[in-house]
C-alpha cells in the first residue's frame, strides 16, 4: 500500500513540474532540500523529489519533506521571488549557491559581499508590511473629501475622465567612480490599472511590468514572472511618483483604506494630511488644505544604504500639461538625509501618449 501512495505522489509530482515549467522559461534549481534548511540542515534533495514554484525547481530528501513543503511553500520556499535579499525584491536574481536562513525563510544573494552585507542587519533591509489601520466612519469620510480636493487640484473631473494614459520621463548623467553613465526612466500608466517602469544604463535596459493583476520583470534580453511580495514593491515604488499617486486613490482597489488624520503647522502654515494604506505600507499625504495639491508623501522605504527607513518625497514647481497640474519637481529624502544629498528629479509628462501595442502586454500573451 506504501509502495502505490508513492507512486501515486511521483506522479502528481510529475505533473506540479510539467504545469509549472509550461508556465516559466526555465526553473532554477535549488539542489538542497528547503524545508531540511528550515530545521537548520544542509541536505541534498533528490532528482526524482521535486516541486516547481515560480521559476524554481525544489528538490527532497524525503516524500515526507516534500509533502510539508507542498503543504505550506511560503514557509520554506525562496524568498523575494529569488531576487538578492540584500538589494530588495525588485533587484536581480541572487544566486543559489549564495543562500542564507533568516527566521526560518530562505534568502539568496548575488555576491559574497552582498550575503555578509546582509548577515550582519537582516531585520533593517527586509521591508514588512505596515499593520492595517481601523479607522473611523468619520475618518473615512474626511479622508474621501480630502481625495477630491487632490483629484480636483489635478484637473476637472471631465479632463481626468478623457484620459487613457499618462507617461512621464527624467534623464540624468551619473558619475560613478571615473565612469560617466546615461541613466533615463520612464514611467507609464494606464488609467485602467496597469503600469510600466522601464530604466536605461547607458543602452542596458530594466523594466518592471504591472498588467491585469500580474508583474513582470522585463530586461534587455530576458523577462520572468514576479511574486506576490515584488507585485506588492512594485506597486509601492511607482506610487513615489505624482501620477501614481493620482492613479491609486483616483481608482483604488477595493483592499485600499485612506483616511483623515490631524493636520499640522509648519513654518506658520497649516496643512492637512491624510493617510493611504494600499499594498500593505502606510502612506502619509501632506496637502495644501486651500489648493488640495500634495506637497508631501511618507512612508516607510529603502534608503541610500538599502536600509529600511523612514522615506519623504516632496513635489514641486507645478506646471499644466494638457490642462493637468503636476509637479515638474519630486525629491527623494531618507531619514536624516540633507536636502541636497537627497534624489532630485526633473520629470516631463505626455498625456495620452501613442505607445506601441504590446507595451504593457504580459510576456507570453497575445494580442486582444
Amino acid at each position: 500500500m506504501s509502495r502505490a501512495i508513492f507512486v501515486i505522489a511521483t506522479a502528481f509530482v510529475i505533473v506540479v513540474v510539467r504545469r509549472d515549467l509550461a508556465a516559466a522559461d526555465s526553473a532554477v534549481v535549488f539542489p538542497l532540500d528547503p524545508v531540511a534548511l528550515a530545521d537548520g540542515r544542509e541536505v541534498n534533495g533528490k532528482g526524482d523529489l521535486v516541486f516547481v514554484r515560480d521559476n524554481y525547481e525544489y528538490r527532497f530528501e524525503s516524500e515526507e519533506s516534500r509533502k510539508k513543503f507542498e503543504a505550506q511553500p511560503e514557509a520554506f520556499e525562496i524568498q523575494l521571488g529569488g531576487a538578492c535579499a540584500r538589494m530588495g525584491s525588485l533587484s536581480g536574481r541572487g544566486r543559489p549557491d549564495l543562500f542564507a536562513v533568516h527566521n526560518g525563510h530562505l534568502y539568496l544573494f548575488a555576491s559574497e559581499s552582498c550575503r555578509a552585507g546582509f548577515l550582519k542587519a537582516p531585520e533593517k533591509l527586509l521591508l514588512v508590511s505596515d499593520k492595517k489601520p481601523e479607522p473611523s466612519e468619520e475618518e473615512v469620510a474626511d479622508g474621501k473629501v480630502m481625495v477630491q480636493k487632490f483629484l480636483k487640484s489635478i484637473a476637472a473631473e471631465e479632463v481626468l475622465q478623457s484620459i487613457t494614459s499618462i507617461q512621464m520621463m527624467t534623464t540624468k548623467t551619473v558619475l560613478s567612480g571615473s565612469r560617466e553613465y546615461m541613466n533615463r526612466k520612464e514611467v507609464a500608466f494606464l488609467s485602467s490599472g496597469d503600469n510600466r517602469y522601464d530604466e536605461w544604463w547607458n543602452t542596458s535596459r530594466f523594466g518592471r511590468l504591472h498588467s491585469n493583476g500580474t508583474g513582470w520583470f522585463v530586461e534587455t534580453d530576458s523577462t520572468r514572472p514576479m511574486v506576490a511580495v515584488q507585485v506588492r514593491d512594485h506597486r509601492n515604488d511607482l506610487c513615489e511618483h505624482y501620477v501614481g499617486l493620482l492613479m491609486e486613490l483616483w481608482k483604488p482597489a477595493d483592499s485600499t483604506i485612506v483616511r483623515s488624520l490631524p493636520a499640522v503647522i509648519e513654518n506658520g502654515q497649516a496643512w492637512s494630511q491624510f493617510e493611504m494604506y494600499s499594498s500593505g505600507i502606510r502612506k502619509v499625504i501632506t496637502q495644501d488644505p486651500k489648493s488640495g495639491r500634495v506637497h508631501r508623501l511618507q512612508f516607510r522605504g529603502h534608503g541610500p544604504t538599502l536600509a529600511v527607513v523612514p522615506i519623504t518625497i516632496e513635489f514641486e514647481e507645478f506646471e499644466t500639461v494638457d490642462d493637468l497640474s503636476l509637479p515638474r519637481i519630486s525629491l527623494r529624502l531618507a531619514e536624516g538625509q540633507l536636502r541636497e544629498k537627497g534624489v532630485r528629479s526633473e520629470w516631463t509628462y505626455v498625456v495620452n501618449p501613442e505607445l506601441a501595442a504590446d507595451h504593457f502586454r504580459p510576456p507570453g500573451t497575445d494580442a486582444r
